[in-house]
């Protein structure tokens, strides 16, 4: 099962229709999704923020501490520094390739609050800057159609249409919530608080070090981001008492087992003699490869998980991973 924490999230938000795109299949993963950018080493290795650590971003507030991570040279010193201290980075091997080219520093606990907030990175003579950052709530939001299913576009609900007697329009296929227009328009008012970050979607047989991916606010998001993701982080943003600002990580794909999202590790402990078990040797973890292992540096407050169709065949399994 992906990181840290399972929640089992049902939504207030206003209703979605259930077309889900095509089941996929553990052979057919890798044809479906694209695969990842062939880059060198050296292009990895290249001093930057990891793509989930950017400008614009929310990082867990205390008591957590939160991580501030990149990539650099082989042997770089790198120092980071926020709120006018120095913080000495550990450069280690990453989760992936287990090169010692990935360094990490971890902030101070920090408040949650609206103050926008900058840090630096240095090594080598160059510097790195974020600006924008908040610190408040962070959440993963992953898994299959469920999650994956967007908002729409601001002109795909037709409330005359809402029980599709005719099928042929935007809201009777993937993708547009109720009122998803105004819902759309209406993001622009959490703008202030709230950052959305989207993994882009992708597949590989061995673990990458990074995601691709980038944090907006929810304006510049708009439609394309998860309904229940979206819906999940506008109703805690708006209960929460005091207010603090909300980070969305949105992970997900349509159409998965839960073997593609499980770790190599959860795998094997799946595996068994029994009927219902994994067979000895089973290798998949296709998309925590792809788009989770770059993300587990990052400090959250739990995942929202909404998957279990194309495990629905075999439960039993599905509660071991």
């Amino acid at each position: 099962m992906p990181p840290t924490e399972l929640l089992l999230l049902l939504s207030a938000a206003p209703a979605v229709t259930t077309v889900a795109p095509p089941a996929v299949t553990t052979t057919d993963m890798h044809d479906w999704l694209p695969a990842p950018p062939v880059s060198s080493g050296a292009a990895t290795a290249a001093f930057r923020f990891a793509a989930a650590v950017g400008s614009g971003m929310v990082l867990a507030a205390a008591p957590k501490q939160a991580v501030v991570w990149g990539f650099c040279e082989a042997g770089a010193s790198v120092d980071v520094v926020f709120r006018g201290q120095t913080i000495r980075a550990t450069v280690a091997p990453d989760h992936a390739t287990g090169a010692s080219t990935t360094w990490r520093a971890l902030l101070p606990a920090t408040g949650a609050s609206f103050e926008k907030h900058s840090l630096e990175a240095r090594s080598g003579g160059r510097t790195l800057r974020l600006s924008d950052v908040l610190f408040g709530e962070v959440w993963v939001c992953s898994g299959q159609s469920n999650m994956q299913y967007p908002l729409g576009t601001p002109t795909c609900w037709n409330a005359t249409n809402v029980n599709c007697s005719n099928p042929h329009t935007k809201q009777c296929s993937f993708g547009c919530t109720a009122d998803a227009g105004a819902e759309i328009a209406s993001m622009a008012d959490f703008d202030g608080g709230m950052r959305l970050f989207q993994v882009g979607r992708m597949s590989s047989k061995t673990p990458l070090p990074d995601v691709r991916g980038e944090w907006l606010p929810p304006s510049k998001m708009g439609g394309r981001f998860s309904a229940t993701c979206w819906f999940f982080g506008r109703d805690l943003y708006s209960v929460l008492s005091p207010t603090v600002p909300i980070g969305l990580i949105e992970s997900d794909v349509g159409g998965t087992p839960d073997e593609h999202w499980s770790s190599p590790d959860a795998i094997r402990a799946c595996e068994g003699p029994r009927p219902w078990d994994m067979p000895p040797g089973t290798v998949d973890s296709v998309l925590w490869n792809a788009m989770v292992v770059g993300l587990l540096r990052t400090t959250i407050s739990g995942v929202a998980w909404y998957q279990g169709e194309n495990n629905a065949a075999e439960p039993r399994r599905y509660s071991c991973s």
